[in-house]
């Protein structure tokens, strides 16, 4: 009979350790603005969500949730973007943790032009904002020039200067 009763104790620890550790996870969604602070669209602010399974972490020290795991949803440029639109998705976006604590969002946008003059953009580190929620600085990468427009204005400005010396 001892070794039943032995079974019962363990059972009740171990269903009551599985209900404690159930009860503090769960599905955490918390809000992102961004805004670009460097180049020509210097202002521009874009805001969105990021979520996560607090289930997938153990809360001590660095970890990483993949977008299997997490959900991104941001809008900049009025356009939405989601996990799907990261340049190397499935792979990306990450969301990178310390202590159980969000501190970055690795999400990189390049999909064509998204405004005219934005190839893309990319955020990284994430920052608590004091009224809840996080701040990231949002990167944008400019649509070069190319090179016949640099061809064509320089060949311009020259036939003016040729015709104004005439």
């Amino acid at each position: 009979m001892k070794p039943l009763n032995y079974n019962k104790k363990l059972i009740t620890v171990l269903f009551a350790l599985f209900l404690s550790t159930s009860a503090s996870a769960g599905i955490v969604i918390e809000s992102l603005v961004g805004e670009v602070f460097h180049g020509p669209y210097t202002g521009e602010t874009g805001s969105g969500t990021f979520s996560y399974d607090t289930a997938f972490l153990i809360g001590v020290g660095e970890e990483t949730l993949g977008s299997d795991k997490i959900s991104v949803e941001f809008t900049i440029f009025d356009q939405n973007f989601t996990n799907v639109n990261d340049l190397d998705y499935p792979s990306f976006p990450v969301l990178d943790f310390i202590d159980g604590n969000p501190v970055s969002l690795e999400f990189a946008v390049f999909s064509g032009i998204i405004e005219p003059g934005v190839e893309g953009f990319e955020m990284f580190e994430l920052i608590s904002a004091s009224s809840g929620g996080f701040e990231t600085e949002v990167t944008v990468t400019s649509v070069p020039l190319p090179l016949s427009v640099w061809l064509f204005s320089s060949g311009l400005l020259g036939l003016i200067g040729y015709s104004r010396n005439k």
